[in-house]
């Protein structure tokens, strides 16, 4: 007999995959792919959700590792991201982690460490950057060499000087010859690229790497691709356009690219590319993966130790061979026998869809509180759930007990999150009362709000870490059902607001778009519903939807001064709001109306040296200035200056914009050499400050234009003012407003 709590799963799921049908097609496959290791072939896998797709692929990874064969699982379940750049990132990783003496990407990671330059990506704090770096002692003289050289309007500057020092320092590493004759073209585009173009030939030089490793195998490399549907089902709820041509397309794609290489892919549903005309049968089968017959689901129990032949019977019935209830009724059989009872037919439902609840049924009661804990995150790391499991089960949670339920064959997992079954969280969340999925959710957003405060990492890391954040707060259906709520939701809404204006647009509206969506479905009429409309309005503006921003933003404001009162400091935010999106649509009389209100208001309110009225006293100057009011404008930005100074220091990006004002200013006022002065001191400090592609520096070099526009001198302000419509369109977007208006004065110096 097992000890209580002992798994068994790990033995029997070896029997659990071995179906001879698909097994015998990979091998047919596998055969022929090593009978044409010149040629690429696809196999694909497909069937409903628990039917076996993820056994079968560890079944034939663990049959290729015995017979020393060569491959990398890929689970589109566990993706950082769903474009081709993530994913190839995470195929790469997986190979390297696999086969690092055989399988080298230098172009690859050339391009990687490029996009990261222009992504204005640290070197010294990004995990990704940092583990690449690790795989050559090139790769360290390229981050040396790019740390060295600025970018400049998306472009790296002295690329021949890149491309020849790498050259020299190179001298005793292989990677020299390649340098020299097949990558010096493609890396000397690299260089030229911006980081949009880059990141959209990635695929290219992934295959080029991969066709040269392919030269010294001589047998088939397999690379599975677990869970396709999650890939195809993201960009369908989107648009109608599936965007996975990168990969399958007939003649360009990345599969037919590389030869020697059988790809795997297991999905849902039935690959379309098998019908649309373009792949012929000689390169691509697709396999339904079926229920177990009645006889593999009899032998499979008998395995697990099942053998009474009515209870043998009545489980094959139930389960229509589908594997995962199956699985599911051997852990109820062992639940019960722990307990010293016989299992018979009376324990077992006569509905499979009730089989996971049969199971939990006869948990004890502290496993059974951990079943709906994980069953309402959704995906967690390991920390997570401790944290979770601690806070709401401090007496009865212990690790030991959460790496028992690990083992259990309803758990998926990967190096980073783990998740449970559809079919037992479908069961589980029936069972869920509200106040449990909120309590939860509710400390497992606490817990990635306060790790988000807190995380030192890569901005792309922290929109992952926002993301999560979101997730978790999208579950909550129930106001203030925790102590924090309130602080961690406004924590949330600054570090969206930090996305966007940290030149992150798209990901900065997306999430704000999210938290709106459910805040207006679940707080409808309450302050949550008002910051979510507030951010939205931000990120819609920050994007140059100005109309729809204007409108959000009004909401925000009239549901705020009903919550809040007219003079609270968040229901003034949101009124200056109106104000900075009334200036960018350039209805200045409109805009200074609501900023005089809201400033005077700020004054009485929170006093003159407040964070919020020195915004709004700043916003005044503009809208003087661009009313013609220069003397005024100039007062407010030279006061202002001052006052920032004292308060925040001389490197806040906040006091380098006044000083930025008063150059714009001297500008309009036709003071060309002071305004001269003023801005180049002004980019100096804040590329330092926030770095050579922020929006900020961006406008900065496009005022640098501008001055040598007014001042006739035409050579200087063209040149300029293209680099600004570079970072503009790199950061912003072609048809961002920003981007139009450089683009206007371009060509109003070309005429």
């Amino acid at each position: 007999m097992r000890k209580p709590g002992e798994v068994i799963e790990r033995e029997i799921h070896k029997e659990f995959t071995d179906r001879v049908e698909p097994i015998a097609e990979f091998q047919k496959w596998y055969k022929k792919s090593s009978d044409h290791l010149d040629d690429f072939f696809v196999l694909s896998f497909y069937g409903i959700g628990g039917i076996g797709k993820s056994s079968l692929i560890d079944y034939l990874c663990r049959d290729l590792t015995k017979n020393s064969g060569v491959f990398v699982k890929y689970d589109f379940e566990y993706a950082t991201g769903l474009d081709p750049y993530n994913i190839l990132v995470g195929i790469k990783q997986s190979i390297r982690n696999r086969y690092a003496d055989l399988f080298r990407f230098p172009l690859f990671n050339t391009a990687l460490l490029m996009l990261a330059k222009k992504s204005s990506v640290s070197f010294e704090n990004d995990e990704l950057v940092k583990s690449v770096v690790a795989e050559s002692p090139y790769l360290q003289i390229l981050v040396e060499l790019l740390s060295a050289f600025p970018i400049i309007g998306g472009y790296l500057k002295n690329a021949a000087t890149i491309i020849s020092q790498i050259s020299a320092d190179v001298e005793n590493l292989t990677i020299k010859d390649e340098l020299k004759k097949k990558y010096r073209h493609d890396m000397e585009e690299m260089v030229h690229l911006e980081a949009d173009e880059l990141r959209k030939k990635m695929p290219q030089y992934f295959w080029t790497d991969m066709a040269e490793n392919m030269k010294s195998l001589s047998k088939p490399f397999v690379i599975f691709l677990d869970t396709y549907e999650k890939y195809i089902d993201t960009f369908k709820a989107s648009s109608n356009v599936v965007l996975d041509s990168w990969l399958r397309e007939s003649t360009r794609s990345l599969i037919q690219r590389i030869p020697g290489i059988l790809w795997v892919i297991c999905g849902r549903d039935r690959l379309t590319w098998a019908d649309d005309g373009e792949w012929d049968d000689d390169h691509l089968t697709c396999h339904e993966v079926c229920d177990f017959k009645n006889l593999d689901s009899i032998m499979y129990l008998n395995r697990a130790g099942i053998t009474d032949g009515e209870l043998v019977s009545h489980i094959c019935n139930i389960t229509d061979g589908v594997p995962i209830y199956l699985d599911l009724c051997v852990d109820t059989y062992y639940l019960l026998k722990d307990k010293g009872r016989l299992p018979n037919v009376k324990n077992f439902e006569i509905d499979r869809r009730k089989i996971a609840n049969s199971y939990v049924k006869y948990l004890d009661p502290i496993n059974c509180e951990l079943v709906y804990m994980l069953a309402s995150m959704g995906k967690w790391s390991d920390e997570e759930a401790k944290y979770v499991g601690e806070k709401m089960h401090s007496g009865t949670f212990s690790v030991e007990r959460y790496n028992s339920m690990m083992q259990h064959s309803f758990i998926k997992e990967s190096a980073e999150k783990k998740r449970m079954h559809d079919v037992m969280v479908e069961a589980m969340l029936s069972e869920i009362d509200e106040s449990t999925l909120n309590d939860v959710n509710g400390n497992l957003f606490h817990y990635r709000v306060t790790k988000l405060e807190n995380e030192l990492a890569s901005f792309t890391d922290i929109i992952s870490l926002v993301n999560d954040a979101v997730e978790s707060y999208r579950k909550i259906y129930k106001q203030d059902v925790y102590i924090e709520q309130y602080s961690d939701f406004r924590k949330l809404i600054n570090k969206i607001s930090e996305i966007s204006e940290r030149g992150f647009i798209n990901e900065g509206l997306n999430v704000a778009a999210l938290l709106n969506e459910h805040c207006e479905k679940t707080y409808r009429g309450t302050k949550y519903q008002g910051y979510s409309l507030y951010l939205k309005g931000i990120a819609l503006w920050r994007a140059g939807i100005y109309q729809t921003a204007l409108e959000c933003s009004r909401d925000a404001y009239k549901l705020m001064s009903k919550l809040l009162g007219e003079r609270h400091s968040d229901t003034l935010k949101s009124q200056f709001n109106i104000a900075v999106i009334y200036n960018e649509m350039e209805r200045y009389k409109e805009a200074l109306d609501v900023n005089l209100e809201v400033y005077n208001n700020q004054v009485q309110e929170f006093g003159k040296e407040n964070r919020d009225t020195l915004a709004s006293y700043n916003t005044l100057g503009i809208l003087y200035g661009n009313l013609e009011q220069y003397d005024e404008a100039l007062d407010i930005f030279k006061d202002a200056y001052e006052i920032r100074g004292r308060l925040f220091g001389e490197d806040n990006p906040g006091t380098i914009k006044c000083l930025n004002n008063i150059g714009v200013t001297h500008t309009r006022m036709g003071l060309y050499e002071e305004a001269s002065k003023e801005l180049q001191e002004v980019y100096t400090r804040m590329k330092k400050v926030v770095g050579e592609e922020h929006p900020y520096t961006i406008a900065i070099i496009r005022n640098i234009g501008t001055n040598y526009k007014e001042m006739g001198d035409y050579g200087k302000a063209l040149e300029k003012l293209k680099q600004a419509y570079e970072g503009f369109t790199k950061v912003l977007g072609e048809n961002h407003p920003e981007t139009q208006r450089v683009s206007k004065l371009i060509s109003e110096v070309i005429v």
